[in-house]
């Protein structure tokens, strides 16, 4: 069904839009039962993200989410 496509689209868009901070950093990884972030990080899982938000913000016209894509830095443009 197309439409639940687009939702599911939409839904997944806008998870990965909450996980940047205002800072414009991801968590990489969170530990829920401790309330805290993992201290470790992998490049090429954020750069994949990084990916991601630029595609999303550039099949959008959200403010918000283009805004949330542009806050991943500069060397987001070079990557999309």
């Amino acid at each position: 069904d197309h439409t639940a496509v687009r939702r599911l689209a939409g839904g997944m868009s806008r998870w990965m839009l909450n996980q940047v901070q205002p800072d414009g950093r991801t968590v990489y990884k969170y530990w829920p039962s401790r309330g805290t972030e993992a201290e470790g990080d992998n490049t090429i899982r954020q750069a994949m993200a990084t990916i991601c938000l630029g595609r999303i913000a550039a099949r959008t016209t959200d403010a918000d989410a283009r805004n949330r894509a542009g806050h991943t830095g500069r060397a987001s443009t070079m990557l999309w």
